[in-house]
């Protein structure tokens, strides 16, 4: 697509530009047939996209509401916390491997908004203070944040100074290395 456009715009130059100081080169009249194409074409493309797959996937993505591990995340100025169901708090999250997580992802009151945001993952959804918004994610492939940049929480919502620096390494880990991990933090 670049291609096309960059070579119509080095046509349109060359071919229309002015012949001399204060010519104009001759106009051009868009009522023909290629035009009529162009539109259509481009307007059918961008309405079956929107449809397939943008709303039938969504539609698919929110149908499925259970869940394997309820996680709570907090994202504030400029950090982001995770909260497990054995009682523990981390700046690290740390997910079992092919199993369904359900994401509580709020803000405090007064702070601003933020966008919870694995690259990996593939999916956003935004932080809103005081409100508490519900992702679900599978995921499906080990990962390390230090290894792979992919695996980290970033916040995609431009939140203030420190923004650039919203990050929180993400590990996904096969379900015995995660029940250990989880052993571990609930005793200490």
């Amino acid at each position: 697509v670049f291609g096309l456009v960059m070579a119509a715009l080095f046509y349109s130059v060359v071919t229309f530009r002015a012949k001399g100081p204060g010519e104009d080169g001759p106009p051009i009249k868009g009522t023909g047939l290629v035009p009529r194409v162009w539109l259509v074409t481009t307007s059918t493309l961008a309405v079956v996209v929107m449809i397939y797959p943008g709303l039938t996937g969504l539609a698919e993505l929110r149908r499925d509401r259970t869940y394997d591990l309820e996680v709570n995340v907090t994202g504030f100025r400029w950090a982001w916390v995770a909260q497990y169901p054995e009682g523990f708090s981390a700046q690290e999250l740390v997910l079992p491997v092919d199993q369904r997580v359900k994401f509580n992802i709020t803000a405090p009151a007064g702070d601003v908004l933020h966008s919870f945001w694995v690259p990996a993952f593939r999916l956003k959804i935004d932080a809103v203070p005081g409100q508490v918004t519900n992702l679900y994610i599978t995921p499906t492939e080990l990962g390390d944040g230090a290894t792979d940049a992919a695996y980290r929480v970033q916040c995609a919502e431009l939140c203030g100074l420190y923004h650039a620096r919203m990050a929180m390494p993400v590990r996904v880990v096969e379900v015995e290395e995660y029940e250990a991990w989880v052993a571990e933090k609930a005793g200490q």
